[in-house]
């Protein structure tokens, strides 16, 4: 069985919306304009999106550091439910999908006293060439799945 994680099992949407606010204001942009942006593309496109090549290794070493404090220090929580279904699963027949990187995964699950997987695979994308439809938007809908 897989699960999505943010917006799915953890509700993360606040915090997310504060990394980027953070984030945008440190680089004099909009903080909307810049969780617009991010809510479709990856930190490193949602950089090249607003900034200049030479800012954007900086850019995304901030959002990183924002990133990891939030595992840390942020506010967040599970859905309804979320905890009694997963402590209910057997290890090992259920697995995560998500393009966030494991340490903050698990990191946010211990702070939830959430379980954690056996293991997270590493992210690949998925492309179904059956469902023409898939393989059409595959960059587009299923960017990573692990």
């Amino acid at each position: 069985m897989l699960f999505d994680v943010d917006g799915t099992l953890v509700d993360a949407v606040a915090n997310q919306r504060g990394i980027w606010s953070t984030w945008a204001v440190r680089f004099g942009l909009d903080g909307d304009e810049a969780y617009s942006v991010a809510l479709r593309t990856r930190p490193v496109e949602t950089a090249a999106h607003f900034l200049p090549q030479a800012d954007r290794a900086d850019a995304l070493e901030y959002f990183q550091r924002l990133e990891d404090d939030d595992v840390r220090e942020g506010q967040y929580e599970s859905f309804a439910g979320v905890d009694r279904l997963l402590h209910a699963l057997e290890p090992g027949r259920w697995a995560l999908v998500t393009a966030n990187l494991r340490r903050r995964v698990e990191g946010r699950f211990r702070r939830l006293d959430l379980p954690v997987p056996l293991d997270l695979p590493v992210p690949q994308v998925i492309v179904d060439a059956e469902i023409p439809a898939l393989s059409d938007a595959a960059t587009d809908v299923l960017r990573f799945v692990g």
